[in-house]
């Protein structure tokens, strides 16, 4: 008799073949690089999504080079990462750290920055510089899809003020030493406003910048945006 012990086993989604040779049920996959996928109506229960909604993002990113990181088939089988989400609030507010990681993993990110300001700055005024700065790619790169998350934290001088963390993926070839300057010239101090000190480079996976940002989202839960241009998630 064959075995239905439900399980969520760890293989290289790349070798994947028949993962089902012993009449496992499998419940959830852990690729290689740590990415997790779960059976639809284990992820459903999770995350509280309906099965109409996975089914319609998974038609939306299925042709799309970095598919692989939103759904895996396996033994006829869909599973689907947190990345199958839709970035609206409703859903992710359910995301613990592990997962906000895993569901931010799942986009493609070019550039990362921080940015201080020379006098204090209470948090709605940075997170109002970031959405600022958000707007100002969306004007520049009207045509383009773009995605930027940031995340503020209180000044190490524990003066009261903050600074921002943040991360910006343009998904298309795009110069990194203009996107940087446009970001530069948009943070500058205009009439009144608080001159900002920018640190800026090019994304590296093997940094884990997405694992500081999250941390920073879950100690100020109130400092954190996640925005889109021209993406269809």
């Amino acid at each position: 008799m064959k075995s239905t012990n439900a399980v969520n086993i760890s293989m290289n989604v790349q070798d994947i073949t028949d993962a089902t040779d012993y009449g496992l049920i499998i419940t959830g996959i852990t690729s290689s690089s740590g990415m997790l996928y779960y059976e639809i109506p284990v992820f459903k229960a999770r995350y509280r999504v309906s099965y109409s909604t996975i089914c319609r993002n998974i038609e939306r990113v299925r042709r799309r080079r970095d598919a692989r990181n939103y759904f895996v088939k396996v033994g006829g089988k869909n599973y689907v990462s947190c990345g199958i989400i839709t970035n609206r609030k409703k859903h992710t507010v359910h995301f613990k750290n592990e997962e906000y990681r895993q569901w931010l993993q799942c986009y493609h990110w070019d550039l990362v920055g921080t940015v201080a300001f020379e006098n204090k700055y209470p948090m709605l005024s940075v997170k109002k510089r970031m959405d600022k700065l958000f707007e100002r790619l969306k004007r520049t790169y009207y045509d383009k899809p773009l995605v930027f998350v940031y995340a503020c934290e209180p000044n190490p001088s524990g003066d009261g003020g903050y600074h921002g963390h943040f991360m910006v993926g343009y998904q298309d070839e795009l110069a990194f030493s203009e996107v940087k300057s446009i970001i530069e010239n948009s943070l500058r101090a205009g009439k009144n406003e608080n001159r900002a000190i920018t640190d800026i480079k090019e994304y590296r996976y093997q940094e884990d910048y997405i694992g500081y940002v999250v941390g920073k989202m879950e100690k100020e839960h109130d400092g954190f945006e996640f925005l889109t241009s021209n993406f269809i998630n």
